[in-house]
């Protein structure tokens, strides 16, 4: 096989070219690996409050993933949150609050662990890139 004979004074162009498709393909690859795991780590986070606390399921179903604004180019950053009006009450359900005559009602961690498994699947879907 021929090997591709580059002039030298255009090699500087030529090697940009190269590591710029390079990066392109990267950042494509990262972004969708970054998505899907965002999408995954809601849909855990759902389930956990669903079976954590019952009820009607509108806390549960409030989890949604955001990419911010500022990002939307790279769409390099993916936020799981809990959409209004129930966004108060992640904090307060996963680490406890007070009782308003005395007492604390204890935390149930339904979130903590999903944010392990997100950065170990994440860990993982990089290294494999």
């Amino acid at each position: 096989m021929a090997s591709k004979r580059t002039p030298i004074d255009k090699f500087e162009a030529t090697l940009n070219e190269i590591l710029e498709d390079y990066k392109q393909g990267v950042d494509k690859n990262l972004n969708n690996a970054i998505q899907k795991i965002a999408k995954a780590g809601a849909k855990a986070v759902k389930g956990n409050a669903k079976s954590s606390f019952g009820g009607t399921g509108a806390y549960a179903n409030s989890w949604q993933v955001r990419t911010d604004a500022e990002d939307r180019i790279l769409k390099r950053k993916a936020i799981i949150h809990a959409g209004a009006p129930h966004y108060r009450l992640a904090h307060l359900l996963e680490f406890g609050h007070a009782k308003r005559g005395g007492g604390r009602v204890s935390g149930r961690p339904h979130i903590a662990p999903v944010e392990e498994m997100v950065i170990e699947q994440f860990e993982k879907e990089v290294l494999d890139l």
